[in-house]
């Protein structure tokens, strides 16, 4: 449906066994890819797919997105992978975006389009924002000369740095 078009009716919810619980529509193609997602990491509440022209570029050439930028470790975890390229709607592209995204939140899928994940659908929405400019950064980046991964040591430092140091928290 365009989805420019769409309208709250047109919305189908489902259970996380997969079965129809409201809505009179048949459900995204990309449902199995959606609920493999909330079934195995429950700290995600929030899943957006993309095909942003960017980070599809990227996907198209079936390599991942290397930590060139330290906010791509602060919103991802650290590097954007990519996972293996299945048809869209299969339950192996399901399989491969699980695989590749692990605990991270944002996967390139071969030759489709982007993943990103969320506690809700404000964070899974500026991870996306986020990947699709680090694929515009990485292939601008290499007009230029060969981009310049962060250093694993600095990947570990930001990460730790996000989840003890980073923002207002209720102890600081």
């Amino acid at each position: 449906m365009p989805y420019l078009t769409l309208q709250p009716a047109d919305l189908v919810v489902l259970d996380l066994a997969g079965q129809v619980v409201a809505g009179e529509r048949r459900p995204s193609i990309e449902h199995e890819l959606h609920l493999r997602i909330y079934q195995q990491r429950p700290d995600v509440q929030a899943v957006v797919h993309t095909h942003s022209v960017y980070a599809s570029a990227v996907a198209a050439t079936r390599q991942s997105i290397p930590p060139i930028l330290d906010v791509i470790v602060d919103a991802v975890g650290g590097e954007i992978p990519c996972a293996e390229y299945a048809p869209h709607g299969s339950s192996q592209l399901a399989q491969n975006c699980w695989a590749a995204l692990g605990s991270n939140n944002a996967v390139l899928l071969a030759n489709h389009g982007v993943v990103a994940v969320g506690a809700d659908l404000e964070q899974a929405y500026t991870v996306s924002q986020i990947v699709e400019n680090a694929a515009k950064v990485y292939l601008l980046s290499h007009l230029i000369g060969k981009p310049v991964m962060l250093a694993q040591e600095v990947v570990d430092y930001e990460k730790a740095f996000m989840q003890t140091e980073y923002g207002q928290g209720t102890n600081k």
